[in-house]
């Protein structure tokens, strides 16, 4: 859906830990 904006908030204190956290969801991410 084109315009549409998600927001994720996670307690990780670096970006790492939050790409970790979100990968192990299969959350997509953009190659």
């Amino acid at each position: 859906i084109w315009g549409m904006d998600v927001i994720v908030c996670t307690t990780a204190k670096t970006d790492d830990e939050a790409r970790a956290l979100l990968k192990a969801f299969n959350f997509p991410f953009r190659q």
